[in-house]
């Protein structure tokens, strides 16, 4: 979710805050946002403080790297910070240690939370999972790379996904869902949709419809913003 055309050098990066508690990693472009939540004792801070800082792209996708490459099992994580600078050391297995020291991105991440509130308060539309990844992925086949739009048609009990623009030709895939409500149309970023799909775990993924379609799992919160469909 971090912002890869670097239009703001804040939301290209990673805010990781400490606190209450919670160890909390948010990134966003805009147009998608994710944020994840770990708890634990060791993340209170004196007097119920918090601390906040924003890791830049490079080094959150060189840390990345690392970690995908250290067995789960052996690996220890520790922070801390001085300044403008943030230093990592990585106690991997058979003895390997990894440091790692980058500089901290200037500025201070948006208030974001609000985003994630559900007005409606219910979950409005669950797939199974599997069934919901192949529909988006084969979809998106048959859209353009510059704006890998797709349409979401809701009626009943039956989701079809179709291509917005059909210059590479047109698909339309039906997909069975739980949706009680009104028919209602999405149009949606397939790009954005598949990414998160990738990482989902749960068998079944719920959407709730509010300011933008929001997805959640145990710790981990998605939120998708809607493209305009043509009048």
């Amino acid at each position: 979710a971090m912002d890869k055309e670097r239009t703001s050098p804040t939301l290209s990066g990673l805010s990781l805050t400490i606190g209450s508690g919670e160890l909390v990693f948010a990134a966003t472009d805009g147009k998608v946002l994710s944020e994840s939540i770990e708890k634990h004792e060791a993340f209170h801070l004196p007097n119920g403080e918090k601390f906040a800082v924003v890791l830049p792209a490079v080094a959150v996708n060189h840390l990345g790297r690392i970690l995908a490459a250290a067995p789960s099992a052996h690996e220890k994580v520790e922070l801390a910070f001085a300044g403008k600078l943030a230093f990592l050391r990585l106690a991997i297995a058979d003895g390997l240690t990894v440091e790692f020291i980058t500089r901290l991105v200037d500025g201070t991440f948006p208030a974001y939370r609000a985003a994630l509130t559900n007005t409606t308060g219910q979950v409005a539309i669950t797939f199974h999972t599997a069934q919901l990844a192949s529909a988006v992925r084969r979809v998106a086949l048959m859209t353009q790379q510059a704006s890998r739009a797709i349409v979401m048609s809701l009626d009943h009990d039956q989701a079809m996904f179709s291509n917005m623009n059909y210059t590479n030709g047109s698909a339309r895939i039906p997909v069975s869902c739980q949706y009680s409500g009104a028919p209602a149309k999405f149009g949606l970023n397939s790009q954005y949709m598949s990414d998160i799909l990738k990482v989902y775990t749960g068998e079944h993924i719920g959407i709730e419809i509010s300011r933008g379609l929001i997805m959640r799992e145990p710790g981990v919160t998605y939120l998708v913003m809607p493209i305009s469909l043509p009048v």
